[in-house]
């Protein structure tokens, strides 16, 4: 499995991909008959969201850079962590900013254009030099050091799981753990 300190170097050296995502939709008025408990039927209606179209704007990134700084340095002294991560972005300059704003400001007139109603919201993906996305872990626990102890792993794990112990385990690692939080940024320009 991959290390905590590995996990933190990749993160760092992964490309940046901010998204603007619309999901576009209308409401319908829909009717069900229905029969009381006393044998009366009667019509009630009722409000359903219907999905029509999902829009992607990838907002422009020429260049990029991590400014997270060395989190790893202090890092190796523990030998069991608990690590909450994080990301962040911010454009680097005024240009960017107004250009990734007229990106937005196109894709809620293509979702206005779209349906009635929108939802917008905005992604970061994170995308390795091969163009592959990284799959984002929020939580680890874990060692530093290159080979865990025995009593950390998969088959411990599995053991306990198996003898339903799997709660207190993960709550005895959780008690043994060093806590912290670590916030990756990422800034991003528009422009070379």
């Amino acid at each position: 499995t991959e290390g905590i300190l590995d996990h933190i170097q990749k993160i760092k050296a992964c490309r940046p991909a901010p998204e603007v995502r619309a999901q576009c939709y209308h409401m319908e008025t829909r009717t069900s008959t229905v029969v009381d408990e006393d044998g009366t039927i009667h019509t009630e209606s009722y409000e359903v969201r219907v999905a029509t179209a999902s829009l992607t704007e990838q907002l422009k990134v020429s260049q990029w850079e991590d400014v997270t700084g060395d989190v790893a340095y202090g890092l190796r002294y523990f030998p069991l962590l608990q690590v909450h991560f994080e990301v962040s972005w911010e454009v680097g300059d005024w240009a960017t900013s107004h250009e990734h704003e007229e990106q937005r400001h196109a894709l809620r007139r293509r979702a206005q254009a779209a349906d009635q109603h929108h939802d917008t919201s905005e992604v970061l993906r994170l995308v390795e030099e091969d163009g592959q996305e990284v799959s984002f872990r929020s939580d680890m626990i874990g060692t530093t050091g290159g080979s865990p102890p025995r009593w950390l792993g998969f088959i411990p794990y599995a053991i306990c799981t198996f003898l339903g112990f799997s709660w207190p385990y993960r709550y005895w690692l959780s008690r043994q753990a060093i806590k912290g939080d670590v916030i990756f940024r990422k800034k991003v320009w528009s422009t070379m």
